[in-house]
């Protein structure tokens, strides 16, 4: 089992290289860091996030060349296809999806269900 500790944090949640930034992972949790147990509020969420990374960095959603996701359950892809659509109407970036068994856990308690990552340019 991986354990996540907001408090050991080795690594940045953006990357700027010349042109092109790397968004870590970007998992459902809200402003007060709690994550909800629904599938849909978590991948919302982590859009949220996502949105929130690439505004660091002068961005949106538009700048995203490739994602990366990362689900829990297969089950959960038909809900990832329909609100990515709401998130991405003229610019859809490349995707890849993967099915992992496990994502870590925040603060070793709640479940995470999806996290996405991504790759942007200006």
């Amino acid at each position: 089992m991986f354990i996540f500790f907001a408090m050991t944090k080795s690594y940045s949640d953006t990357y700027r290289l010349n042109d092109t930034v790397f968004i870590s992972g970007q998992i459902g949790d809200d402003s007060s860091g709690n994550i909800p147990a629904d599938f849909e509020k978590q991948l919302r969420n982590a859009f949220g996030n996502l949105i929130n990374r690439l505004a660091d960095e002068s961005l949106d959603l538009s700048n995203i060349a490739k994602l990366n996701v990362y689900l829990t359950n297969n089950d959960q892809y038909k809900i990832l296809n329909s609100v990515s659509a709401e998130f991405f109407n003229s610019n859809k970036p490349a995707r890849t999806t993967l099915i992992v068994s496990e994502l870590p856990r925040n603060n070793g308690e709640q479940i995470i269900l999806v996290e996405i990552d991504a790759v942007a340019g200006k």
